[in-house]
């Protein structure tokens, strides 16, 4: 089952989740990419199914891992918007 980023800015808490969207890695926002890469997959070639429910006996594995995603980009975000502007001079 996919979850689409329209079930998670359906919550109550959406100004997190939007502001979550904000922090990028490699060109994807790190939610994103989590939430493309926990999901039960087939290979069309093999038939191999990936599950990522089986990469622990608890249950509640991906949403914690969604949950700590969200609190490490959140967390991010707000380091970095401490930051003081770098300034790059010409030194000609």
């Amino acid at each position: 089952m996919k979850i689409s980023s329209m079930q998670i800015f359906e919550s109550k808490n959406m100004y997190i989740f939007l502001r979550v969207y904000d922090c990028v890695a490699n060109c994807q926002p790190t939610i994103e990419w989590i939430l493309d890469q926990y999901q039960i997959k087939t290979d069309n070639a093999s038939g191999i199914v990936d599950d990522p429910n089986g990469f622990s006996d608890d249950q509640r594995y991906i949403f914690d891992l969604l949950l700590k995603v969200i609190n490490i980009s959140l967390k991010t975000l707000d380091l970095v918007g401490q930051l003081s502007k770098l300034e790059v001079t010409d030194n000609d």
